[in-house]
């Protein structure tokens, strides 16, 4: 009758609403899963470069005068800019995507360089699941290489603290190269004393090239509701990828304001309402879709989660490499 099919129809609504979430929440376990798998590969990675080339890879690589230290067969004097992904593509399975460089020439460099092809491949190591949109590409434009389009990263490294957040902590661990990766060096472990189980490798900021901010896609203030940077804004190959720890106010989504910030305006808050350490915003900074906290990824190889409400003073203590600060046994 009627009356059985609409009771039928009830039923079958009532049992699909109470199946989504279940559903939805095994998805997002089954993309955390993976997403720390990724940062598992970049820890392995790491580490087969550190048994090869006797100390962890740089953060970035710009230096084209002079060879890495102590590493004259690793990036050659005169070869051009690159990340430290770029670096280590040989160390994830990619040795072809690798070898397809001309390391030469700029990661930039258009045809007939092979360079501009290159970039625009997506590594399905760098990308978190949990993001939106898939495989994403960056387009930035340049006045020396023209329109460049480039595949983007969810994975980063913290390469130092801001200056003005480092002299609000105890100790201070000023605002020099203070993380395990440093730009155009390499860094032994036992340059990691405070412990590879302590200090920090790889972390999320994801969702780029769009701007998040608290969960909302797009800016909390009107005045900046793209993401336009001068950086590549996530593209792997970039050498100016690294991040710096800077603090975010959760109210309106500003962190530090400089050249790579959004604009316009760059979306600057002062360093006492920068309060929230991570998923405040990806504009350079700590960002996971994962509920509750982001993946990170540490020297050991090992992967945490660490929750929305770690603070400032500890994710810079994670950070630091030789500063001697004493982190809490729950974070």
């Amino acid at each position: 009758t009627l009356i059985e099919l609409l009771v039928v129809i009830a039923i079958i609504a009532v049992l699909i609403g109470l199946l989504l979430p279940a559903v939805q929440k095994v998805r997002e376990a089954a993309a955390r899963m993976t997403c720390q798998n990724n940062l598992k590969q970049m820890g392995l990675a790491a580490h087969n470069y550190e048994g090869t080339m006797g100390g962890f890879p740089p953060s970035s690589f710009d230096d084209t005068t002079n060879p890495i230290p102590a590493f004259p067969a690793a990036i050659p004097a005169g070869q051009s800019p690159r990340s430290v992904l770029f670096i280590l593509l040989p160390y994830f399975e990619q040795q072809s995507l690798s070898n397809s460089f001309n390391p030469a020439q700029d990661w930039r460099q258009g045809p007939p360089s092979p360079n501009r092809a290159a970039i625009a491949v997506p590594v399905k190591t760098f990308l978190c699941p949990s993001a939106p949109d898939g495989n994403r590409t960056r387009t930035i434009n340049s006045t020396i290489y023209g329109t460049v389009v480039g595949a983007v990263t969810d994975y980063y490294v913290i390469n130092r603290i801001r200056a003005e957040v480092a002299n609000t902590l105890t100790p201070n661990p000023g605002s020099g190269w203070s993380a395990a990766l440093q730009p155009n060096v390499i860094t032994a472990i036992t340059g990691i004393t405070d412990g590879t189980s302590n200090t920090l490798l790889f972390v999320e900021s994801a969702g780029n090239p769009t701007l998040y901010n608290m969960g909302r896609r797009g800016s909390l203030t009107a005045s900046a509701a793209s993401y336009t940077t001068t950086q590549g804004a996530g593209i792997w190959a970039d050498h100016r990828t690294p991040i710096t720890l800077d603090g975010c106010d959760p109210a309106t989504g500003g962190a530090y304001a400089s050249s790579n910030s959004v604009v316009p305006p760059a979306v600057g808050a002062a360093v006492a309402t920068r309060t929230r350490a991570i998923n405040c915003t990806n504009d350079e900074e700590v960002y996971a879709f994962h509920t509750g906290g982001a993946n990170v990824l540490r020297c050991d190889g090992s992967v945490q989660f660490i929750r929305d409400s770690i603070t400032i003073p500890i994710l810079a203590a994670l950070v630091t490499r030789s500063s001697g600060e004493i982190l809490p046994s729950n974070y």
